[in-house]
């Protein structure tokens, strides 16, 4: 299941958007003013907050790796671990593009957040009352342990270039 999915998709269109600026610089790559050390670090941060974006969305959107944010309170559970973190690398991605010259607009509504939020708490404690609480991640962690040793190749005991196969031919008779 994916979580977050209005934060993925905003954080997409973020990166989408870069990738066509990014086809627009490259086609002025020749210009003189563009190959500056300035630029070179300018772009050097700006590949760096695109890596942390691509992170970042892969952590949100799973709920083995959504850990990290959750913070226990006592009204519950919060996530404004995640808020903080989206509205920073927002922050820093904005600075970059700027630094670049990008003209990339921000949306800085909460609205999509929240109700992202909103839902992925109430999966959490959902998935809370179905696992007692605290067991719930070393459940998903032991799933997901399973999961990646069934997808593993298992080496063939046999050496596969002695193995002859023998063809068959069936001969059918119709009467």
């Amino acid at each position: 299941m994916q979580l977050n999915k209005r934060m993925c998709n905003q954080l997409g269109l973020y990166i989408t958007k870069t990738v066509s600026n990014v086809k627009m610089l490259q086609s002025q790559c020749n210009d003189d003013e563009l190959l500056t050390v300035e630029n070179y670090k300018s772009f050097n941060k700006f590949l760096q907050n695109l890596r942390k974006l691509n992170h970042f969305i892969e952590n949100i959107s799973q709920i083995k790796r959504l850990k990290r944010f959750i913070q226990e309170t006592d009204s519950g559970i919060s996530l404004e671990r995640l808020k903080d973190e989206y509205f920073q690398l927002l922050e820093e991605y904005h600075e970059s593009t700027s630094s670049l010259k990008f003209d990339i607009q921000i949306d800085n509504k909460t609205d999509y957040i929240n109700q992202d939020i909103e839902e992925t708490i109430k999966f959490i404690q959902a998935f809370e009352r179905n696992f007692e609480g605290d067991s719930m991640f070393s459940f998903i962690d032991k799933i997901s342990i399973d999961k990646e040793l069934s997808e593993k190749d298992i080496p063939e005991s046999y050496d596969n270039q002695n193995v002859k196969f023998i063809k068959c031919k069936i001969k059918f008779q119709i009467t």
